[in-house]
């Protein structure tokens, strides 16, 4: 093959590959469903930085991807700390095309027993809102404000099929899913009227995890290798909604579909 033409080959393949890479961070990239994403993304050739505050597990990350990853520690629930540290991880990166959310906290659950024997524990309840809502939001700003600046971007939030529906076994843990869903409904409306196309938002409603089948004995569970998969095929088609479980999108229609009596019937709350 002619020199030239393979050196103009090799040009356009880096060409190529510096348009398709992204420089992603994945915030609470330390759980289960965040080592999944990242593995997966690195897999496609993107650039990813970690941010969690588990230490132990971003070292581990590190040592696995080497240079390959950018494992950083971030106190989310620390809201003004946080958001001087994601500024200062953006800038070392180079800028941000993309900010998965997929931190969250369930202390609730954990205590599900007390709650139905009418005991609602402050501490776990005061945790939840902490994390899922300020500290979640805290974040979301700076990536969105970055977005609005550069006029593109990635939002994607993992929420929870509990956004839709109060369950009396977490209260506090299902009020912050929707508060979540309803950020990122109003973030993408925002976009709309700022006629900001090319800024994307992506509301990504998780099914049950393991940890809640084993404790409140729920089926339909997906395991963190398949969810994250399917997370990355919804971001790809640039779904603004995305039930990551095939089987729920049917029962969730269903569900919203039926009288809020009824509904509220099988949640188990009482309706005088």
């Amino acid at each position: 093959m002619n020199k030239t033409v393979l050196f103009f080959l090799l040009c356009m393949g880096t060409m190529l590959q510096a348009a398709t890479q992204k420089k992603i961070v994945v915030i609470g990239g330390a759980s289960e469903i965040g080592q999944s994403l990242v593995n997966k993304l690195l897999g496609k050739g993107h650039r990813v930085v970690v941010a969690d505050d588990n230490q132990e597990v971003l070292d581990t990350m590190q040592q696995q991807q080497g240079d390959r990853l950018m494992a950083r520690y971030l106190s989310i629930i620390d809201t003004e700390k946080s958001r001087i540290e994601f500024e200062k991880i953006i800038q070392e990166f180079g800028g941000l095309d993309m900010c998965i959310l997929c931190c969250g906290i369930a202390p609730e659950i954990e205590q599900y027993g007390l709650l139905h024997d009418g005991y609602i524990p402050w501490g776990p309840s005061k945790d939840t809102i902490a994390l899922n809502v300020m500290g979640t939001t805290a974040l979301a700003n700076v990536a969105m404000n970055h977005f609005i600046k550069q006029e593109r971007g990635y939002l994607v939030g993992v929420s929870s099929l509990d956004a839709l529906v109060g369950h009396p076994g977490c209260p506090c843990y299902t009020a912050s899913k929707a508060f979540m869903s309803n950020y990122l409904d109003a973030m993408r409306k925002k976009c709309g009227r700022l006629a900001l196309k090319n800024i994307v938002i992506c509301d990504m409603r998780w099914s049950f995890v393991k940890q809640v089948q084993d404790d409140l004995g729920i089926g339909w569970i997906e395991n963190s290798e398949i969810a994250a998969q399917k997370i990355l095929q919804a971001i790809e088609q640039k779904k603004p909604v995305s039930y990551i479980m095939d089987q729920w999108s049917f029962a969730i229609w269903a569900l919203m579909a039926i009288p809020s009596l009824l509904r509220n019937g099988l949640s188990g709350v009482s309706v005088l």
